[in-house]
């Protein structure tokens, strides 16, 4: 409502509004405020844009930037009231007298400037480092116990950099037999070597474990194995699953069981293309590489990984094999423009856009997921299911922007 123009505002609002239009947002003692809540609001709009996280409402980042924005507004309000002190001289002080009062006056507020700008600019730094450990850093890095996935075979495709590097590296470090499915050997060789120099991992103290493996230096190196795969290529993943199946898994020392068993697959490798591309099968570079390569090898080990979960000894503690799928919220772009496009799922006829084509291919993924575990939950017997499950793993850098824009590529 309105009385001669003006409008009526509520105390609180009116206060808020009279200290940050009695002192500016851009001087000295409130810039570093400032600067703390934009920080803040960037990083949950940059979270929210990638649909990491719902615009609103979602608590801990509205507490985080309600926080630093109530923490601006009560030193505007100080620095208003501070500001406000100071008296007009009175008339029959001498001229020289005021001058000396002004001058004086001069030299306080430029102490009390530099105080307040040094403590704000302290309590800006303690916030922003809080929002980066919290929004952008995330949780503190959890690692697997050691040993607890000593005796199981894992391929994680992509492993030899980003999520699929850090996946393997941790998977090793817990005693596992890593299977690095990637396209350039020279890379996952250097991949290899990086795992094998951060090791943790003391396999000197069993070289004998219970199933008649053995470890040590030569044992460690002989945990990574490189496996020949181009996911964009289906032929690639045809000789990848054969050799895989006919050659690495029986070679493996140790192995009690009598057929060999891949415990876990992670399909992880992805990547996102900034124009339209064919692979050398002819489908569309993000959809062959992201989806259909995956799903071809997943279905090709499908049925050793639930024969083998049966057929494994009886006092086997690992349980059904498992297949994980690396997704990405992302998906939720295609799902609300009417979900996958089977009628141009090559992306032939409509206008094809990195981020769209990518959701869709995301999309798959899920889809791929739930259609699986919906089918191996109806397999009578439990011990012969095979787990599936689609994982997000949050923003994280990788070097999955290689193929992005330069605008879009530096800023992740």
């Amino acid at each position: 409502m309105t009385v001669g123009g003006a409008a009526h505002r509520s105390p609180s609002t009116a206060a808020a509004a009279a200290a940050l239009s009695a002192a500016s947002l851009t001087s000295p003692p409130l810039l570093p405020l400032t600067i703390s809540l934009l920080y803040a609001a960037a990083a949950h709009a940059f979270q929210a844009a990638w649909h990491d996280v719902r615009w609103w409402p979602d608590a801990e980042r509205c507490r985080a930037i309600g926080g630093r924005l109530g923490v601006l507004l009560l030193a505007a309000a100080g620095a208003r009231g501070g500001g406000g002190t100071g008296g007009e001289g009175g008339g029959g002080t001498s001229s020289s007298s005021s001058a000396n009062a002004n001058t004086g006056t001069n030299t306080r507020i430029s102490i009390s400037t530099g105080a307040a700008t040094a403590v704000t600019t302290a309590i800006s730094a303690y916030l922003i480092r809080r929002t980066r450990r919290l929004l952008v850093q995330g949780p503190r890095r959890t690692t697997l116990s050691g040993k607890s996935l000593r005796g199981r075979v894992v391929l994680v495709t992509g492993a030899n950099g980003g999520i699929g590097y850090e996946t393997a590296r941790q998977l090793h470090e817990a005693g596992a037999t890593v299977v690095l499915g990637c396209r350039s050997e020279e890379r996952a060789r250097g991949a290899m070597g990086r795992i094998l120099a951060s090791s943790d991992t003391d396999d000197d103290d069993d070289d004998d474990d219970d199933d008649g493996s053995s470890d040590g230096k030569n044992g460690s190196k002989g945990r990574l194995i490189f496996l020949p795969l181009d996911v964009s290529s289906l032929e690639s993943v045809r000789r990848a699953a054969d050799l895989l199946q006919t050659s690495i898994l029986p070679s493996l020392p140790g192995r009690r069981r009598s057929r060999p068993r891949l415990d876990v697959l992670v399909l992880n490798a992805g990547i996102m293309m900034s124009e339209r591309r064919e692979s050398v099968d002819g489908h569309e570079m993000m959809m062959a590489a992201n989806h259909l390569g995956h799903f071809l090898l997943a279905n090709l080990l499908l049925p050793s990984m639930r024969r083998e979960a049966v057929d494994g000894d009886d006092d086997d503690e690992h349980g059904p094999a498992r297949i994980v799928v690396l997704t990405s919220s992302t998906y939720s772009l295609a799902a609300s423009q009417g979900g996958i496009d089977l009628d141009d799922l090559q992306c032939c006829r409509k206008k094809y856009t990195m981020f769209g084509q990518y959701a869709q291919s995301k999309l798959a993924n899920i889809l791929f997921v739930r259609e699986l575990a919906r089918r191996e939950g109806e397999v009578k017997e439990e011990e012969r299911r095979v787990r599936a499950f689609a994982a997000h793993p949050g923003l994280v850098r990788t070097d999955v922007v290689r193929n992005m824009p330069w605008y879009l590529r530096y800023p992740n």
